[in-house]
């Protein structure tokens, strides 16, 4: 899934720590913190979430965080429900 919107400038302008600290403030605050051992790695254009949610809405929702804050990268989401 393609990530574009209005914010792509600016996410260039970023580093890739400042990239995954406000991706990862996002999804712990859309989700309430219910995916544990949230990962993101961040490689070029394309950006991996990883961990494990304790529902399908809560991956839904880091899912949607991550592509907020991220605009104009690809985002994969490779988190389990568990």
């Amino acid at each position: 899934m393609v990530i574009q919107g209005t914010l792509a400038g600016t996410v260039a302008d970023l580093s890739q720590n400042e990239m995954k600290a406000r991706a990862e403030h996002a999804v712990r605050c859309r989700t309430g913190g219910r995916v544990r051992n949230l990962r993101i790695e961040i490689h070029g254009d394309d950006v991996i979430l990883s961990g494990i949610a304790e529902t399908y809405y809560a991956k839904q929702g880091a899912t949607h965080a991550a592509m907020e804050v991220l605009t104009g990268l690809t985002v994969t989401n490779d988190i389990t429900v568990g």
